[in-house]
């Protein structure tokens, strides 16, 4: 802070030359913030408003406002466009063009003014000083204004530091400091008054002056004197004491007595006062004990978390941290549950999309009378109705999908290498990448690659869970590796179109991801696209100088005179349209510059996925091209996450979420003029003859390209992917849950034939781990023909590693590490000291024992009543420490620090302190566990909600389909057609004239047929009990009084055949064919006689069905 003398006389001279002396070694600097001050008070004045202190001047300076407010100060009748934005900006610029011009009209020297980048990137802040208090004097030698700057040189008073640190500033900046002293003599200013000499010493100041000389002299006079008084006064007081003292000698006793009893009454007062000020503030004391203690807990676990060296008291009092409870046993079982229920979503949706579009064009064909309804009707009843039901319909999976004990002995062996084959696709990605690269090479037909990607996020859960995202992710990272390999320019990387990246779109394609874009976008595009309705950002001066011309003619209902076919460079000298063409620049440049703002205000919050692609992208760019500059490989990677992964949210908005309406054609416009703004900074280019209208923005996007290069910067600038997702190489080998994969059986199969097509490309070493699974499982096609009747839905299953291939070599001692955690965390519960080893050596005693006894009692009875699990009770233990004695246990322990010391893992010179750090870790990290458990949940049932919201509008589709059919089918079986003409007293006719004498007409129709004329048609086959002879004496009748339900009777003569009746649905005899039975057996229900069974042929019995009662002829 300064401090600067209001008032002559309050700080003398003498003390301001004292002041000055200390502070010589800062005097540039000294006098240039004064000068600072000079130039705030004379502004101030100017503007009539306070600015910011001295030594915040410089920085508050650089956005033009102040200056451009003195501009508008000095013109007060012509109102100025100020740009005002607390983050310094680009079109600040503008407030410092102001103040420019300001200067070129009242003709202030070239030697007195600043540039640019003097100011905006504080390259010469002295010189902007300089030519305040240049304008100032000049202001004032015109009468413009009726004051001129002042001189605070050794008025103002700085601290320390801000002096220090002034000088540091303008060390480092190298500038030289200008002559303000020489100001009055360039503008001819009057001289500044002569002071007058000093007056002769009088008489009483010759005295004060002499008193001061020998002012030691008088005070060491004066303390002589005091000193003999005060021993006089002391000498008489002991006399009177001690003639005191004489006279109460005897009373002694009744005196001592007398001062305890007063002593003890007033103790006891205050204590009661104290007593009953606690009672009246006891919530208060409460609120600070908890206050104290939560106080020392939060500076306990900050040093738990952050702290090198945690010491064991801290570790002890977090121990807590590493149980499991019920609430995270139910959150991963609740995970689970959601992550199952959302593969089986998707693959409702996709089997309804499939079945909907077939279904779709099913329908188009049979309004065009190209095929049968029995087709589209058998389509229809396939699909089951309800999305939902799709998995559950009993014809596409089994009654129970995960039960696979109809398997038998060899198709069980199958499944678990199936188990072994994607476990190994999933945590070894060299095969899938380079089956990636063979894609491309081949020249996929985009239907192939849209399968195989499909197939590829389901063989990875759709990253819903962090270890299969985690290991997606190294897939895509270990493609873009292989694909760098074949490259031999970057040129030719530049012109790959890679399998991976569609991988990565839709990897990307995530809840997650949308709320990110919307978070990035949305303000930007609804404050200054959708609700801004005048904003134009046509930057074609052609079409601005027609539209201006448009304008003109219905504004004045004339019409205009200017030639509407120019050329650009005649429109462009136009002057509104030329101020047209300015404005719209402007608001380009301004809504750019607020999408960047609003990146870099963002930027942590973009999801980590495409970071680490793009983090790994570069790292192999800079392995693979060394002699390229780092910063032109920055560029190329940051303008893949413009093309792939911001670009298209800004195209099309309303498709990712960001905005919740449709966008109008001028809004899609202006969006595409943003969009070609950025994407030209994005690709480091300036404008060039292909945009010649916008090249004037070439100044800004010059400047964007920096700040974008140190947004991609920091957008690379993220941890590993082990330490983000938690996870090693090795982790499935020691995790007590193993993996699972919810998988369709024919998917398995479609890997299975993807992989084995290509294994020699993919393994080119015989002894291959995944050439030997592949010859253990055979032939694809055979294992579907063999496994597919038992699920063609999904199943589970549990992914296993082979063991022989995937081995740790440092696994017993990890394990080892690990029995010895568990240990330590008890024994730190049960004994005290300064450090580890203290404890270890520290001799047990019976409390010890005792507590011990307690301690596990409490365990078991926890663990049998709850699901909560100890802290490393999924680790495979050696030991099982609940059956020891507390002895026991500190001697298994100290065997283990011992093995560990031997190996290297432990050092008794920091007392075993990497045992507590290793602690310290596992209890951050399952904090951290459940935080991403937590945002794993969020995203679950996102992308469950928006899989329920698309299973509605095909739910929506389906009934209308459904709707359609339904109404197709009794509209034909309603339709009677021209009348037939029957012969008279054929089986036929007789048969009518019968139903209709006895008032049994059915609604749809009745036809009577002999067994043997059936027989001819192929339509019945055989009939238990009676022989072909027979057939021309029985008849069979197939009547239907209800749409869809068939009803078959069989008769002798004019008498019913006992038991040869049945009904049969239309549904059944589609299902029927659907499955390619070729019979169906009726009448098979009765008991004995000539009713045991009649056998049908499907297909032809639905000719005869389709002919008669679906007729429409």
């Amino acid at each position: 802070m300064s401090t600067r003398d209001k008032k002559p006389g309050a700080t003398s001279g003498w003390q301001r030359s004292i002041w000055m002396d200390q502070q010589r070694q800062f005097l540039q600097a000294y006098e240039y913030l004064c000068h600072i001050g000079e130039a705030k008070e004379w502004i101030e004045d100017i503007i009539q408003m306070q600015i910011p202190p001295i030594v915040q001047l410089e920085e508050a300076l650089r956005d033009g406002v102040t200056l451009a407010e003195v501009v508008q100060a000095m013109h007060p009748e012509k109102p100025l466009r100020i740009f005002r934005h607390p983050k310094l900006q680009f079109r600040h610029s503008d407030n410092i063009a102001l103040f420019f011009r300001f200067l070129s009209e009242v003709d202030l020297p070239e030697l007195f003014r600043f540039e640019l980048v003097d100011l905006y990137e504080k390259k010469n802040i002295p010189k902007v000083i300089y030519c305040i208090h240049a304008l100032s004097w000049l202001l004032f030698r015109k009468g413009m204004v009726d004051f001129r700057i002042g001189n605070l040189v050794g008025q103002l008073q700085f601290e320390d530091h801000e002096l220090e640190a002034m000088q540091k500033g303008l060390d480092k900046a190298g500038v030289s400091m200008p002559n303000f002293s020489g100001m009055s003599a360039n503008f001819g200013a009057e001289p500044e008054p002569i002071p007058e000499p000093e007056p002769v010493e009088s008489d009483e100041d010759r005295i004060h002056r002499e008193l001061g000389e020998n002012e030691e002299i008088i005070l060491d006079l004066q303390a002589q004197i005091r000193g003999s008084m005060s021993l006089a006064r002391a000498m008489l007081l002991r006399a009177e004491v001690g003639t005191l003292l004489l006279h109460i000698e005897h009373d002694e006793e009744f005196i001592v007595e007398l001062q305890a009893a007063a002593r003890g009454k007033l103790v006891r007062r205050k204590f009661e006062e104290k007593k009953r000020f606690f009672k009246q503030n006891m919530e208060k004391v409460i609120k600070i004990q908890s206050f104290v203690r939560g106080r020392q807990q939060g500076e306990a676990y900050k040093s738990l978390t952050t702290g090198k060296n945690p010491p064991v008291g801290t570790v002890k009092n977090f121990v807590h941290l590493l149980n499991d409870s019920d609430f995270d046993f139910d959150e991963e079982m609740e995970f689970e549950r959601l992550r199952k229920t959302v593969v089986q979503h998707v693959r409702q949706n996709e089997m309804a999309e499939q079945y909907i579009d077939q279904l779709d064009i099913k329908i188009a064909l049979l309004v065009k009378n190209k095929i049968t309804l029995d087709e589209v009707v058998k389509h229809q009843k396939h699909f089951g109705g309800h999305v939902g039901s799709l998995l559950t319909n009993k014809e596409i999976s089994s009654k129970d999908p995960f039960d696979l004990k109809a398997l038998n002995k060899n198709s069980r062996r199958k499944l678990e290498h199936y188990q072994e084959l994607f476990f190994i696709l999933q945590t070894q990605p060299q095969y899938l990448a380079r089956m990636f690269k063979k894609i491309r090479e081949q020249g996929t037909a985009e239907t192939e690659c849209k399968r195989v990607e499909t197939l590829m996020l389901g063989l990875f859960g759709f990253a819903q869970k962090r270890r299969e995202e985690y290991y997606l992710l190294k897939l895509i990272s270990r493609s873009v590796k292989e694909e760098l390999e074949g490259c031999a320019s970057l040129q030719d990387y530049l012109r790959g179109n890679f399998f991976w990246s569609k991988i990565m779109n839709a990897y990307t394609r995530t809840p997650r991801d949308r709320k990110y874009m919307r978070d990035l976008m949305g303000p930007v595009i609804k404050e200054n696209i959708i609700e801004n309705d005048g904003l134009d950002l046509e930057s074609d001066p052609m079409q601005i100088y027609r539209s201006a011309i448009n304008n003109e003619e219905l504004r004045t209902g004339q019409r205009s005179r200017r030639i509407p076919d120019i050329p650009r460079e005649q429109a462009i000298r136009d002057p509104e349209t030329r101020d047209t063409f300015i404005a719209h620049l402007q608001d380009l440049r301004d809504i750019c510059d607020q999408f960047l703002a609003s990146l870099e205000e963002t930027l942590h919050r973009m999801p980590y996925g495409t970071r680490f692609i793009a983090q790994q992208t570069f790292e192999l760019l800079r392995a693979k091209f060394p002699h390229e500059s780092p910063q032109h490989l920055l560029q190329v990677v940051g303008h893949w996450i413009w093309r792939t992964y911001l670009q298209p949210a800004l195209a099309e908005p309303q498709m990712w979420g960001v905005v919740d309406r449709g966008l109008s054609p001028i809004h899609k416009r202006n969006l595409g003029e943003v969009g070609k703004v950025v994407g030209q900074i994005a690709a480091g280019r300036l404008f060039g003859g292909e945009n010649v209208y916008l090249q004037p923005l070439n100044t800004y996007v010059t400047e964007a390209i920096s700040r974008l290069e140190e947004i991609w910067s920091n957008v690379i600038n993220v941890r590993d992917a082990e330490r983000q997702f938690d996870i090693d190489e090795f982790n499935d080998l020691y995790s007590r849950t193993k993996p699972t994969l919810y998988i369709k059986m024919a998917d398995i199969f479609a890997i299975h034939q993807l992989v084995a097509s290509d294994i020699t490309y993919l393994c080119p070493a015989q002894d291959d781990t995944l050439r030997e699974v592949i010859r253990e499982l055979g032939s694809a096609k055979n294992n579907e023909n063999e496994m597919m009747g038992v699920s063609s839905a999904e199943i589970s299953l549990t992914l296993n590693p082979k063991l022989h291939d995937v081995e740790d070599p440092d696994a017993a001692i990890k394990s080892l590490f690990m029995e010895t955690k568990r240990c330590v965390l008890y024994i730190i519960r049960i004994q005290s000291g300064s450090n580890l080893m203290e404890i270890m050596v520290r001799p047990i005693h019976p409390d010890d024992e005792d507590r011990w006894d307690a301690l596990i009692r409490e365990e078991l009875l926890s663990h049998n009543t709850t699901t909560k699990r100890g802290a490393y009770t999924e680790s495979t233990a050696l030991v099982d420490v609940t059956t020891m004695s507390y002895a026991e246990l500190k001697r298994t322990a100290l065997e283990n620090i011992l093995e560990l010391e031997r190996h290297g893992r432990l050092s008794r010179h920091n007392h075993y302190q990497d045992l507590l750090n290793a602690i310290a870790v596992d209890i951050r990290t399952k904090h951290r566990r459940r935080v991403d458990r937590a945002r794993e949940l969020e995203g679950v049932r996102a992308t469950l909600s928006q899989l329920d919201a698309k299973a509605g509008w095909l739910d929506q589709q389906l009934k209308s389909y459904n709707d359609y059919i339904e109404q197709a089918m009794m509209t034909l079986q309603n339709k009677k057609g021209k009348k037939r003409f029957l012969m008279p007293f054929t089986k036929q006719y007789n048969h009518e004239k019968e139903l209709q004498r006895s008032g049994r007409v059915p609604k749809f129709g009745s036809f009577k047929y002999s067994a043997r004329t059936l027989a001819e048609k192929g339509v019945l086959v055989s009939w238990a009990g009676y022989t072909e002879r027979q057939w021309d004496k029985i008849n069979l009748t197939v009547s239907s009084d209800e749409v869809g339900i068939f009803h078959i009777e069989g008769s002798s003569g004019s008498l019913m055949i006992p038991g040869a009746s049945a009904s049969v649905p239309l549904d059944d005899l589609l299902q029927a064919q659907f499955n390619n039975h070729q019979f169906m057996n009726l009448f098979a229900s009765g008991s004995g006689g000539a009713g045991e069974g009649l056998r049908l042929n499907v297909n032809l019995f639905l000719h005869l069905v389709f002919k008669k009662f679906y007729r429409d002829e």
